[in-house]
Formats: C-alpha cells, structure tokens, sequence
C-alpha cells in the first residue's frame, strides 16, 4: 500500500510545483458564482456572477471577457450552466 500511495503523492507534488497563472481575470466585485459547461464542445466559457446585475462570460481560450449579459434588476448570485444544453445558462438573484 505504501507504494501506491507514494507515486501518487509524488505526481501531485510535480505538478503542483509547475502550475503558472495563464489568465487573470480583473472582476469589479464580489464572485459569488461561477461555473463552467461540462457539455460544451464549442467554446470554453466560464460564467460569473459577482455581485452585480450582469453576468460576465469568460473565454479561456482568448483569456478576454466576451460578454456581459444584463438583464436582470438586482444582483446576480447564483449561476449554472445546463448539463444537457451548450448554450443554457441559468442565472438568480
């Protein structure tokens, strides 16, 4: 049992060691929400809510805000991608 967990441990350390910020992502406020698609196949959107009354959709891929979507009156804070639709996102207050 010893040897199993020891490789482990040690694959873990590696890349943890080797782990570099590739996006940073400045938010005007509080996060209180985000979530990532596990259905999407054509884009590698992050969604957030943080406090505000829009929603900020962040591409990985380019690492730049690509929307802001607005719409509701109060803050956003909660937030969900559909686990069967790419494009659904559900948003709360």
């Amino acid at each position: 049992m010893f040897f199993i967990v020891l490789p482990t441990v040690l694959a873990i350390i590696v890349v943890l060691l080797f782990l570099q910020t590739v996006n940073d992502f400045k938010m005007s406020s509080f996060v209180f929400s985000h979530d990532m698609s596990s259905v999407a196949t054509q884009h590698c959107l992050v969604a957030v809510a943080c406090g505000e009354s829009r929603v900020h959709l962040l591409d990985l891929k380019s690492g730049s805000t690509t929307h802001m979507l607005r719409g509701h009156e109060k803050s956003v804070l909660s937030i969900r991608w559909s686990p069967r639709e790419e494009f659904v996102l559900a948003t709360g207050g």
